[in-house]
């Protein structure tokens, strides 16, 4: 907590009239402890993510802190119980997922950006499974070949294409689909 919102644990601990929500909204309002001591389904649908796990409460959300960041938070909250099984008090915990969250939309785009470059190809492109079935394929392939690409997927597998092993790049196309690099300013012998 201290690192995230730069205000000492100790000063948060026991403190009420949800003063403790201070470092995190800049107002006083429930946090995810007070829904493990007394739910409040309206309020718990404020957040991105919410799901009660027996006594425990996950839950993630944006929010913005006193220091001016704007954080994608995790947060866990149980009640804690004493010896007889009452509940004496709650406790929750935070994880910092904006770095995670910030790599998951830079890596969608990424791929909405090739997935993009892909299917306006002009050049025809397919893409294999490791063990040479069709997964995918673009516009230009389907006007190759003649037929939507989806009419070919799990059925062609251009390891079993005899074309293929005539021509002499059986052995490239392995090698690729292994993972390996091979030189293509060589002619295929």
């Amino acid at each position: 907590m201290e690192e995230l919102t730069g205000v000492n644990s100790e000063d948060m601990i026991g403190k009420w009239n949800y003063e403790y929500a201070l470092p995190f909204y800049g107002e006083r309002r429930p946090m995810l402890l007070d829904f493990a001591l007394k739910p409040d389904p309206i309020k718990e649908r404020s957040y991105t993510f919410f799901e009660r796990k027996g006594h425990t409460l996950i839950a993630e959300n944006y929010i913005n802190l006193l220091r001016g960041k704007r954080r994608y938070i995790r947060a866990q909250a149980s009640p804690l119980f004493s010896l007889k099984g009452e509940i004496v008090g709650a406790i929750e915990t935070f994880h910092d997922l904006t770095d995670s969250k910030t790599s998951e939309a830079s890596l969608r785009d990424s791929e909405e950006r090739m997935r993009t470059l892909i299917d306006q190809s002009p050049m025809s492109i397919q893409i294999f499974a490791e063990d040479g079935h069709l997964v995918d394929g673009n516009r230009a392939s389907e006007e190759l070949w003649k037929t939507p690409v989806i009419h070919l997927l799990g059925q062609y597998n251009i390891l079993e294409d005899e074309l293929v092993k005539e021509n002499g790049t059986y052995d490239h196309i392995q090698k690729v689909l292994n993972g390996e690099t091979i030189d293509t300013s060589k002619p295929v012998t």
